[in-house]
């Protein structure tokens, strides 16, 4: 998937554009090669076409990973699987003793995830929940998981993220860390004509995270804006 940041330059949000050569350096020396994502990759977009826009993009995947070796993340949740890609790097971090939940309802989507999961040995760190998330995150809250998870992604359906996000600051211990997929919705948040209900919940999820103060929280303007947030 295409790679292309923006970043803010003054208070006018001016914009600075990559040259094409400057993107075809990053695919080069940016990411280390990786086949087994090169043929999930390729086999999400031959199976689902231009559904495969729902992947996470390789540099996220790539941050997390590091994020989560960096911290010596072991329990993680991830809610919305599609094919996979995420799901590959939340378990080559965690390690042979962490644990991946990853919910998701299509099983469709997620029968690839698990050709690529057993084809690098990581089945037995992924447990797939296949039910709807705030059903199954109420279910853990209930079990006494709460403050037990040390990381959570969000790439779902937009319209229950707030949901998502309050549930999983239950289960995340002080100290993990939730990251939100989408928060930018292509630069639409920012257009204030625009009050689509994904984009209305969208806008205003970042408002809230904004001015919680269980958190501490950055908007990363790459991908299509990712919410890092930091539980206090």
């Amino acid at each position: 998937m295409e790679f292309k940041p923006f970043i803010g330059l003054d208070s006018n949000k001016l914009e600075q554009s990559y040259s094409e050569q400057t993107w075809e350096y990053l695919s080069r020396t940016g990411l280390r090669q990786d086949p087994t994502k090169d043929s999930l990759e390729q086999e999400t977009k031959d199976l689902f076409g231009r559904r495969a826009i729902m992947i996470t993009q390789r540099q996220e995947c790539e941050l997390f990973e590091l994020i989560l070796r960096f911290s010596g993340a072991k329990n993680c949740i991830e809610i919305g699987v599609f094919t996979g890609s995420s799901s590959l790097s939340i378990a080559r971090a965690i390690g042979p003793e962490g644990k991946l939940i990853a919910i998701d309802v299509s099983e469709e989507f997620t029968n690839v995830a698990k050709k690529y999961w057993k084809q690098e040995g990581l089945e037995n760190r992924i447990e797939l929940v296949l039910r709807p998330a705030v059903e199954y995150l109420e279910e853990l809250i209930n079990q006494g998981k709460e403050n037990s998870f040390d990381f959570a992604y969000i790439d779902a359906d937009k319209v229950n993220y707030q949901s998502y996000y309050e549930l999983l600051m239950r289960l995340i211990r002080p100290g993990g860390i939730i990251a939100i997929d989408n928060v930018l919705w292509f630069g639409t948040v920012a257009d204030t004509s625009a009050n689509d209900p994904e984009i209305a919940h969208l806008r205003g999820l970042n408002t809230a995270i904004q001015s919680d103060p269980r958190v501490k929280n950055v908007i990363l303007p790459m991908a299509d804006g990712i919410n890092l947030i930091f539980k206090n």
